[in-house]
């Protein structure tokens, strides 16, 4: 999803403070900060970047594309999958199965040997645990939850979703705030909320290649890079 969502946007624009965003919403918005690098976002407004610069065709594509979202009812029921589980609820599932009997040694099926209704998965299933287990291995001993990883993307959903009309812009700055103080209450600084999205990029991805998600954790936890928003933002 990140390389597919990158080929829609242009190179990283110059960086445009929004005076009108206060100390509390630019805090929030840095929370989605790795993914909105990538996309070539600007970190302090809502609908990423000014009225004038903001392409809803191509926020819409997104959306359909890479989230199977038509519109407010689909929004809504992602957002509710995000909040009440995620992709979390499997990741820590798999990373009791670590803790109980350790990394698998040759394939990940091992970790459900002796399991209840391990005869019943489909093939399909295995398939995906065995990416998913896979993904973990560098990640599950720091790395107890991937809150940062669903509660990061919800905030870029009510970015979008508030973009192309699917959500008020209250309602979702309602949103976004309310799933930034989840992530400051659960994690202690940028850096870790950084590297907990990245055990949820390697959780979730089909693949091994997170050069892009790398790169942009680089450019934003950069000292020297002053018009980061994790520089400009303090943690706490």
């Amino acid at each position: 999803m990140l390389k597919f969502i990158k080929s829609l946007f242009s190179s990283i624009p110059e960086y445009v403070p929004n005076p009108a965003a206060t100390p509390e919403q630019k805090w929030a918005l840095a929370c989605a900060a790795p993914l909105a690098h990538i996309n070539s976002d600007e970190h302090e407004w809502l609908h990423g970047g000014p009225p004038d610069d903001v392409s809803q065709p191509q926020i819409q594509a997104v959306l359909g594309a890479a989230w199977g979202i038509e519109n407010r009812e689909d929004l809504l029921g992602t957002l509710q999958f995000l909040e009440s589980a995620g992709h979390r609820a499997e990741y820590e599932r798999i990373r009791q199965l670590f803790e109980t009997k350790g990394e698998f040694q040759r394939d990940a099926s091992e970790l459900l040997q002796g399991e209840p209704d391990a005869q019943n998965i489909t093939a399909e299933a295995m398939v995906e645990f065995r990416k998913n287990a896979t993904g973990m291995l560098d990640f599950w001993k720091e790395h107890r939850s991937i809150l940062a990883w669903d509660l990061a993307r919800a905030i870029s959903l009510c970015r979008w979703g508030a973009a192309v009309g699917y959500l008020q812009e209250e309602e979702a700055w309602q949103r976004i705030l309310g799933y930034a103080g989840q992530l400051r209450q659960s994690l202690g600084s940028w850096a870790e909320l950084g590297q907990n999205y990245r055990a949820g990029f390697n959780f979730w991805s089909d693949d091994d290649d997170d050069d892009d998600l790398v790169h942009a954790l680089g450019v934003l936890q950069d000292p020297e890079n002053k018009n980061s928003p994790w520089q400009l933002n303090r943690w706490s």
